[in-house]
């Protein structure tokens, strides 16, 4: 392991896990498909309009 100092440490902890969420969420997005039934939704009043 690098020898990093503390307040480098919690900056690279962020950064995972601000990328694991994100990693979830799209995920769980993909898995529900409750967005994309949302965006699917959104684009047919668009273009009935």
């Amino acid at each position: 392991m690098p020898q990093l100092s503390p307040m480098s440490w919690v900056l690279v902890f962020v950064v995972f896990l601000v990328c694991f969420v994100m990693f979830g969420v799209i995920l769980w997005w993909s898995c529900s498909g409750e967005y994309k039934v949302g965006v699917s939704k959104s684009l047919r009043k668009f273009k009935k309009v």
